[in-house]
C-alpha cells in the first residue's frame, strides 16, 4: 500500500483517505451487474431446470436414475442454448409488442405534426412550422429565425431574431402552399388569415384523410414487420408457437387501438377545416 498527499493505493481501488463512499458510479454499475445476473440466473433455471450443486438439472430429472429418464422428454442443449441466449440477453420476446407500440405511438405524432400544417380558418403558429427559409444560402426553419405569436384568432405576427432576414422571411410565406399574403413594417411580419372558400375546405378535407390514409399504411406495416419477425423466431426455435400467437394476438389490438385512433384524428381535423 502505498500513501501520498491523503490518498491510499492498493492494486485494485484508489480513494481518498477520510470519506467512506466508493465512487457512485462504480457502486450504480455493480448493482446493475448483479441485477443483470440474478435476472439471467432465474431465466437459466426457468428454461434449463433448477439449479443443484451448482449444476443445473434438467425439468424431469429422476434422481433414482440419475437423470437418464429426463434424457427421452429434454430438449436438446442447442435448443435450450437458443432459448437461454433469446431470454437472458437483454431481450425478450415480449418487448417485440412494446417495440411495435412504440413505432406506432411515433406514426400517431407524425400525423398529428402533418395536421398542423393543414390551414383552417383560425390562426396557428403550427401552419408555419415546416416553413424554411433562405437564410444566408441555408434552408433554415422559420421559428428557429423569429418569434411566431398569434394575438387575435384571424391574425399571426412574425418578429424576426434578424431584421435583415423579414424580406426573405416574408418570400418564404408566400411561396408556401398556405395561399396567405404577409405585409411588414421593417420590424414584424403580420398575416390576416382569411376565411376559407368551400372548394378551399373540401381540398383539405381530402389532403387531410390522404395523410390518414398513409398513417394507416405505416401502422399495418409495422404489423407486418412484426409478424414476420415472429415467424423467425419461432422457426429457430426462440419461441413457441402458442407464444407467436399470443404476441401476434397483442399486436393486431395494438393495430385496431391505433387504427381507431388515426380515425378520431381524422374526424377532429376534418370537423375543424368545415367549421365556418
Amino acid at each position: 500500500m502505498l500513501r501520498c498527499e491523503g490518498r491510499e493505493e492498493t492494486a485494485s481501488s484508489s480513494r481518498p483517505l477520510g470519506l467512506g463512499a466508493e465512487n457512485p458510479h462504480r457502486v450504480a454499475g455493480r448493482r446493475e451487474l448483479r441485477r443483470q445476473e440474478a435476472h439471467d440466473s432465474r431465466i437459466r433455471g426457468a428454461v434449463l431446470g433448477d439449479r443443484v450443486g451448482g449444476a443445473y438439472r434438467p425439468k424431469g430429472y429422476d434422481a433414482a436414475t440419475n437423470g437418464r429418464e429426463a434424457t427421452k422428454t429434454r430438449p436438446d442443449a442447442l435448443s435450450l442454448e437458443r432459448r437461454f441466449i433469446h431470454y437472458g440477453r437483454w431481450y425478450m420476446a415480449d418487448d417485440i409488442t412494446k417495440e411495435v407500440d412504440d413505432k406506432m405511438q411515433k406514426t400517431l405524432r407524425s400525423l398529428e405534426d402533418e395536421f398542423n400544417t393543414i390551414r383552417t380558418g383560425r390562426a396557428s403558429s403550427a401552419l408555419f412550422e415546416k416553413i424554411k427559409v433562405d437564410y444566408y444560402g441555408n434552408p433554415t426553419p422559420l421559428n428557429q429565425l423569429a418569434t411566431i405569436s398569434v394575438p387575435e384568432a384571424r391574425l399571426v405576427v412574425i418578429q424576426p431574431w434578424d431584421k435583415s432576414a423579414i424580406n426573405e422571411i416574408e418570400k418564404a410565406i408566400q411561396k408556401s402552399e398556405l395561399s396567405l399574403n404577409p405585409s411588414n413594417d421593417g420590424k414584424v411580419i403580420r398575416i390576416n388569415i382569411p376565411p376559407l372558400t368551400e372548394e378551399r375546405r373540401k381540398d383539405y378535407v381530402k389532403l387531410a384523410k390522404n395523410m390518414a390514409d398513409q398513417a394507416r399504411v405505416a401502422v399495418r406495416n409495422v404489423r407486418r414487420d412484426a409478424k414476420d419477425d415472429l415467424k423467425k423466431q419461432q422457426k429457430n426455435g426462440d419461441i413457441s408457437e402458442d407464444e407467436q400467437k399470443r404476441l401476434e394476438d397483442d399486436i393486431q389490438s395494438l393495430t385496431d387501438r391505433h387504427i381507431s385512433e388515426i380515425n378520431d384524428l381524422l374526424e377532429a381535423k376534418e370537423k375543424e377545416i368545415l367549421e365556418v
